[in-house]
């Protein structure tokens, strides 16, 4: 695998290489917030629990710290799937190390038994280590202590402590050593570098209903087109458009793109023989896409580029129900059929398809509005007919 794999060799070596302690010197649900939340949470996810007055302390403790999470963005959790726990954000490095074995701040576990045997087939096939975290996770993201946005602030705090500490036993100030000047220069440029790439990798998805983009990149003039469609369209809405255009230089890209893809509610597809040819896209986005359109109803709009196999070029998916399953995207309405592409028509023509689509993303925040209501609130909202 590219990433390295998180484990106590990879941690430590991270270490030595910053001048840092070899674990993090604030993994104490005393002295670290997020220690304590990614603890306390495993507690109620089936490992050992806190002792509940301890707990309690603990919490009423953290929650009133200026580093306690002010927004869901921000906070611990684990989410579930099927009344298990399924997978782990924003955790402790440390904590999900002594848990799971691994550093990191990130896990998910596969959706389901089909996608962990394909998932096993392939790395038999690379010939993966037997501690290669993709054996038992779908998604990781490997984490070193000086890398938590919670480091840097935490060890400023205890400096400053020791500083206060000093001053009232000699009388007289003290400034730090040279070496932890040094070392929390490094701290923080380390927290600074970690912040900017989880920014650049952030997928905001609540209260948001992700639309997926995919595209091959001789195709981009499209995508520009289409966005520009888009933009007034969505503006306001709930509506995320999501293309790997937002993917910064030191992203994950992978990482990236799967996770707008499993939660994205809809997909347009714009279809070329460049399309159809990717490896990428065959392998890694199509799958997810027709996955969700079989089992969760996702939307899917193909706009056909230019002539190419969209009848006869077949892509493969897991079907929960069926099993490995087989189709092509022609059994998608498309926006233009086969026989009229983008790239047969005058301009005014495929701007015209373009916005239709834009139209119909937009429409889907009504249609996703109107589904939520009762047939009561409909009945309110339904304009009544002129005598």
């Amino acid at each position: 695998m590219s990433e390295p794999i998180p484990d106590k060799d990879w941690y430590i070596s991270k270490s030595n290489s910053l001048g840092f302690l070899p674990r993090c010197p604030f993994a104490t649900a005393h002295d670290c917030p997020r220690y304590y939340q990614s603890l306390s949470l495993l507690g109620n996810a089936g490992c050992t629990k806190i002792e509940p007055t301890e707990d309690n302390k603990l919490l009423a403790k953290w929650k009133k710290h200026a580093l306690w999470p002010h927004t869901l963005e921000q906070a611990t959790g684990i989410s579930s799937r099927d009344g298990e726990p399924h997978s782990y954000h924003h955790f402790c490095p440390e904590v999900a190390y002594d848990t799971f074995g691994y550093f990191a701040k990130f896990l998910a576990r596969y959706a389901d038994e089909i996608d962990s045997d394909s998932a096993h087939e392939r790395l038999n096939k690379e010939g993966a280590k037997t501690t290669d975290p993709r054996w038992f996770w779908q998604f990781l993201t490997p984490q070193h202590y000086s890398e938590c946005p919670l480091y840097s602030p935490l060890a400023r705090a205890d400096e400053l402590s020791s500083q206060q500490g000093q001053l009232s036993t000699s009388g007289k100030e003290t400034r730090p050593s040279l070496k932890q000047t040094s070392r929390h220069r490094r701290a923080e440029a380390a927290q600074i570098a970690a912040v900017k790439e989880e920014q650049g990798r952030s997928l905001n998805t609540e209260n948001k209903q992700v639309l997926f983009i995919s595209y091959a990149h001789c195709d981009s003039k499209w995508l520009t087109r289409f966005q520009r469609h888009l933009k007034p369209l969505l503006r306001g809405t709930t509506i995320d458009p999501w293309s790997d255009r937002r993917i910064k230089k030191s992203d994950r890209w992978h990482e990236q793109i799967q996770t707008a893809l499993t939660v994205s509610c809809a997909a347009v597809l714009f279809v070329s023989p460049d399309f159809l040819a990717s490896e990428y896209i065959a392998d890694y986005e199509l799958p997810v896409i027709l996955k969700g359109a079989a089992e969760h109803g996702v939307k899917i709009f193909p706009v056909i580029i230019s002539p190419c196999a969209i009848k006869e070029a077949e892509f493969k998916f897991l079907d929960a129900q069926k099993g490995l399953t087989s189709t092509t995207l022609s059994v998608f309405q498309a926006a233009n059929p086969p026989t009229k592409t983008l790239s047969d028509m005058k301009r005014a023509d495929w701007e015209r398809v373009l916005l239709d689509t834009a139209k119909k993303i937009a429409n889907l925040e009504l249609l996703t509005k109107a589904s939520e209501e009762s047939p009561d609130q409909r009945a309110q909202t339904r304009p009544e007919k002129s005598s």
